[in-house]
């Protein structure tokens, strides 16, 4: 009995606590204190569009707010408002706002008008996911803006109404190009096409936007045949390696010379690698006895290629083993 009341007692002091702790502000206050803050450092008026109390980052007593500037309702952006310590955990107004101006550049691209509906841009920096705007000065026009990135990127993905054409791919060689001019150090873009196919197709570092018909040929490329067909040979080289190195040599090469381009783009990196990152490192491994300048050339192949990619996954160990290898 004794045990029985001490529980009720213990589980109705959770529950106080509980109520008391998500009580202690309303989404009337924390509305309140989020404008406050907007306003106070954009000098322009917002209007929130919905509230999440319960919003959990990690950290109890968080609330997310969707909010718009009143000058520009499309404009759509986050906030992170912890009510326990009374703070603005992250915002992304500016990012929005940059992201609506390249949309507008995109919508004035005839052959890519088709693309504003559902269109999605995200930008942030190398390294990256996520960038906090809270962080950023304020500069509304994204060519002066995105220089406080650093190394700004950029990922514009959507679904076109109409057909891929040379024109359309001149259109997009032209934006990437353009993109690139303006500060953005990588550039990719993801579109799918009404026959079930999609270009993919990425600029970064010291690779120029790619032509026409570097396009046409990403377009042509079916990802998944070719990342069937390369693991396949990939794995016959590594059982291969002890028996017989120079013929599982000849396989990874021959996996890098058809497979490889920097154009080539995926937002998942193990397809966009289609084995030859794995190759190229493995070929890399075979030659640094040998013939160690050729193993550099590969090695610095799997370098560049992952320089900006923000989740290595797996090539996380392999990229540290090489950067290993220069000290």
């Amino acid at each position: 009995m004794l045990f029985r009341a001490w529980i009720r007692a213990w589980i109705f002091s959770l529950v106080a606590i509980a109520l008391v702790a998500t009580n202690c502000a309303s989404s009337e206050s924390v509305k309140n204190a989020s404008l406050s803050y907007l306003e106070g450092r954009y000098n322009e008026p917002f209007r929130v569009l919905s509230i999440d109390m319960g919003y959990n980052e990690g950290n109890l007593r968080t609330a997310e707010l969707s909010l718009a500037p009143e000058r520009n309702p499309a404009v759509n952006f986050r906030l992170n408002y912890n009510y326990r310590t009374d703070e603005i955990r992250y915002e992304d107004y500016l990012l929005a706002l940059w992201s609506s101006q390249v949309k507008e550049k995109i919508q004035s691209l005839a052959p890519l008008s088709g693309l504003s509906d559902g269109l999605r841009i995200n930008l942030s920096k190398k390294g990256t996911l996520v960038v906090n705007g809270r962080d950023l000065e304020v500069i509304r026009d994204y060519k002066s803006g995105i220089a406080q990135l650093g190394l700004a990127t950029i990922r514009i993905s959507g679904t076109s109404a109409n057909p891929f054409t040379p024109q359309q791919a001149l259109q997009v060689s032209s934006l990437m190009s353009r993109l690139r001019t303006d500060g953005f150090a990588k550039v990719s873009v993801s579109i799918n096409y009404p026959n079930g196919r999609s270009l993919q197709a990425q600029s970064y570092g010291k690779h120029p936007a790619p032509s026409v018909s570097d396009l046409q040929a990403l377009y042509a490329r079916d990802a998944g045949s070719e990342r069937k067909s390369s693991g396949i040979l990939y794995e016959k080289a590594l059982a291969q390696e002890k028996s017989d190195p120079a013929g599982a040599l000849r396989i990874y090469e021959s996996i890098v010379a058809k497979q490889d381009s920097p154009f080539r783009y995926d937002p998942y990196i193990v397809t966009q690698s289609c084995f030859v990152y794995e190759s190229a490192y493995r070929a890399g491994l075979l030659l640094r006895k040998g013939d160690p300048l050729k193993a550099n050339r590969y090695f610095d192949l799997v370098l560049d290629r992952l320089e900006f990619e923000e989740v290595l996954l797996e090539y996380y160990k392999i990229k540290k083993e090489i950067e290993g290898f220069r000290h």
